[in-house]
């Protein structure tokens, strides 16, 4: 027998023996794993089905161990298959990173029906926290109950965000150190909880197994092909609160990911929540100026300037034409000259994957095609010709308009993948496809729209350079939807859009939902604080803004252009918990911190709070150091590390539905 340790601080070890013919989890941050190798349905790292059976690990190897990192294969006997296993640990932020590849080294093709990461734990039971969302509503956590059966979370066609993110928290009954698991998608996704075994003293164990989808999996695996199957990523929390892995999982993802992208991003304005697909030059030459003045550096096109199809834009994707009798009447080459005359940069939205079946490549080749939801098609990348066709269109759109900014969408399900593959060969040339743009055009931003919010994780963000939270840009509601999605994705990767506008009767306004049919009234630094832990974009209606608020917009523009370089790269403090998206009440509060900076930011939200004034208390600062506090509402102006940590940051708002920003700066 030998043994595997990936040690982690205050005795969170994570333990793998090799013993007889099993690789065995002995340890997992500390939980202790179940140690019954007889039951089948609990046993092994690997929940397995294949065209040639289940099959049992034999000679388990350890092929290599390093500080943190340990490399582990096992053969199976069914099917010869090889499945290796790459453990990663990053002591510092408790992040275990997964990696599993499993190889056909037979001569005879194996169908792959079922291909998981197994977690058994040991009995006790466990507490649950997970989270589901629909459109518009999305990121929505909570404790859950384990059903009889088993608890199944999942995301379907291609939508990794619905009905459930590719996440899950789990702690023993009673509190504790807890883990949170991520499965970064590669196509759809399962996690599954269940209670097995036990059969024999009566003491069933807690069994997880996660990875890639096997609701309709049959995928064939020829001799000498590899599967890579999804990463995942553990986090031992020793708070034992969900809420307390965000900052170190952002870290992780920073320097794993991010530490190399794009340093800042410039300040976007999107046409979208003005008027829609109703593109008007006019109007849109006096957004231009509005946008200028308030301090925008880039100026993109939403959907509605493409296609030569009847209806709306909806009914004409697919065809990437410039339509010549709507919009620019073919002459959007000319606007976009117009943006950069006036010193901004030109900005396009395309949603490249779907297909409608009367868009020019539907009938000049359907071969290239694939159903999708919404009576639509996707174009079949994984096929070599509509991979090459799909990188053309893109890099035609880019060059033909100088594009500094491509907003990617995706407002439809892929459909049911007819290889029985889950969509995994679909995802892999997807992402490589991404790839190869982003290295062809690095002056471009490519972000993410992802059907609002519906295809939001954290394998998708590192595949792109922004991803959008959601449709719904309420500001109260997107407090909550950050929070929650914070437990996945770092902020800093998220378009956070304030859309605004100013209406005659009622001042300025934010939308409701999705657009301005009931707008609320709302206060500019509420609207504008609640975007700026992120990507800050604008949308609504500028020119209507009246010049005290143009002034003070552009102030707040100016103030995030001084600090995007410190956001684009902070992990951020949930220093209140996540709530449901309908509780407007009470405070939240954010702190924005990098290892590499001694500087904090910290944004705090008064909601529909009867209390003007709130004691936040603070994390990671140095105790000894004193700090300089600059923000409307603080006091006093400095404080002691160990002061703002204990006591917290005084932060008095006058009136409800207010927030303010505190610069959080070391006395020199």
């Amino acid at each position: 027998m030998h043994e595997v340790t990936l040690c982690a601080p205050g005795g969170l070890d994570t333990v793998v023996q090799a013993e007889g013919l099993q690789l065995r989890l002995e340890r997992l941050f500390g939980f202790a794993c179940a140690a019954t190798p007889e039951e089948p349905e609990i046993r092994g790292l690997f929940a397995l089905k294949t065209s040639a059976g289940d099959g049992d690990a034999s000679e388990p190897l350890l092929r290599g161990l390093s500080e943190g990192q340990a490399t582990m294969a096992a053969t199976f006997e069914a099917g010869a298959l090889m499945l290796e296993t790459v453990w990663t640990l990053d002591t510092a932020n408790l992040v275990l990173s997964r990696c599993d590849r499993i190889t056909n080294s037979g001569v005879a093709p194996v169908t792959l029906n079922r291909c998981q990461a197994r977690f058994p734990l040991a009995p006790g039971g466990l507490e649950l926290y997970a989270q589901r969302g629909h459109w518009g509503r999305e990121s929505q956590g909570g404790w859950v109950d384990l059903p009889a059966a088993e608890l199944v979370l999942e995301g379907f066609q291609g939508r990794s965000a619905i009905p459930a993110p590719p996440y899950l928290f789990f702690r023993r009954p009673g509190g504790g150190p807890g883990v949170a698991l991520h499965v970064l998608p590669r196509g759809n996704w399962t996690i599954r909880v269940a209670r097995r075994g036990g059969y024999y003293d009566g003491k069933p164990c807690m069994v997880i197994e996660a990875g890639l989808a096997d609701g309709a999996l049959a995928l064939v695996l020829a001799p000498g092909a590899t599967l890579e199957l999804p990463e995942l990523l553990l986090q031992g929390i020793p708070g034992g609160e969900p809420h307390l892995g965000a900052a170190p999982l952002h870290t992780h993802a920073w320097r794993r990911w991010f530490a190399k992208a794009k340093p800042s991003f410039p300040v976007q304005y999107n046409t979208w929540f003005d008027r829609y697909d109703n593109l008007d030059v006019d109007h849109l030459r006096a957004e231009l100026a509005a946008a200028k003045e308030v301090g925008c550096e880039v100026f993109t096109v939403d959907a509605g300037w493409f296609g030569y199809a009847a209806g709306s834009w909806d009914g004409r994707v697919g065809d990437w034409r410039e339509t010549a009798d709507r919009s620019f009447k073919g002459k959007m080459r000319d606007f976009a000259g117009e943006v950069r005359a006036a010193g901004l940069r030109f900005g396009l939205w395309m949603e490249a994957e779907r297909v409608v079946p009367t868009a020019p490549i539907a009938k000049s080749h359907p071969e290239w095609l694939a159903p999708a939801g919404h009576k639509a098609f996707r174009v079949a990348i994984e096929e070599p010709a509509a991979y090459a066709y799909l990188k053309g269109e893109m890099s035609r759109v880019v060059e033909t308009y100088d594009l500094a900014w491509m907003k990617i969408d995706s407002n439809f399900p892929l459909g049911l993948d007819e290889c029985r593959g889950e969509l995994t060969d679909y995802y892999t040339a997807w992402f490589r496809l991404l790839g190869e743009l982003r290295a062809k055009f690095p002056g471009c931003v490519f972000e993410a729209c992802a059907s609002g919010g519906l295809r939001m994780d954290l394998e998708l963000t590192r595949q792109h350079e922004g991803i959008f939270l959601s449709d719904n840009v309420t500001p109260n509601d997107m407090i909550r939807m950050i929070q929650g999605s914070a437990l996945r994705v770092p902020p800093a990767r998220m378009t956070l859009w304030t859309v605004i506008k100013s209406l005659p009767d009622r001042g300025l306004v934010a939308a409701r939902i999705h657009g301005f049919d009931d707008p609320i009234p709302v206060d500019m630094d509420f609207a504008t604080l609640v975007c700026m832990p992120g990507i800050f974009v604008l949308s609504g209606d500028l020119e209507s803004l009246p010049l005290a608020d143009r002034t003070a917009l552009a102030a707040r523009v100016a103030w995030y252009k001084r600090w995007r370089e410190f956001i684009v790269a902070a992990a951020t403090d949930l220093l209140t918990p996540p709530a449901p998206m309908e509780d407007h009440t009470g405070w939240a509060a954010l702190q924005l911190r990098r290892a590499d900076d001694s500087r904090s930011l910290v944004f705090a939200y008064r909601l529909d709070d009867r209390f003007a004034v709130r004691w936040i208390p603070l994390r990671n600062l140095d105790p000894r150091t004193r700090y300089a506090l600059a923000g409307n509402g603080v006091s006093p102006a400095e404080a002691t590390g160990a002061e703002l940590m204990d006591r917290g940051l005084r932060v008095e708002l006058p009136a409800r539905f207010r927030a303010t920003v505190v610069e959080v700066v070391p006395v020199s």
